[in-house]
């Protein structure tokens, strides 16, 4: 169980939408929700064994789980103006549909 104090920072999940204009695609953001999250950068150890099997991987995101809301792989969650963009699907912690944690690297 994640205390409610660990989910303390304000972020909006979005998806991608891919727009053509005049034979060009374009992607866009659309959000999807804003919800209290847990974000923090794995450390040392954390960062060499989530990037054993996702590349590039900085940051986890943890939040309550929600039914009404469906999380992608080609999501991102945005954190004030930093971007964090999933680096697989979103983990159901313990299998308990009471929390989701994202693996996540964070835009340059």
């Amino acid at each position: 169980m994640i205390r409610a104090g660990k989910l303390r920072k304000r972020v909006t999940i979005q998806q991608p939408v891919e727009n053509h204009t005049d034979g060009e695609l374009t992607t866009t953001w659309d959000d999807v929700a804003t919800v209290y999250a847990g974000v923090e950068p794995l450390n040392s150890r954390e960062l060499f064994q989530a990037q054993q099997t996702r590349a590039e991987t900085t940051h986890r995101v943890t939040l309550r789980y929600r039914p009404d809301l469906t999380v992608k792989a080609n999501y991102r969650v945005l954190l004030g103006t930093r971007e964090l963009y999933l680096t697989g699907p979103p983990r159901n912690i313990d299998e308990l549909g009471e929390h989701w944690e994202f693996l996540c690297r964070e835009a340059e």
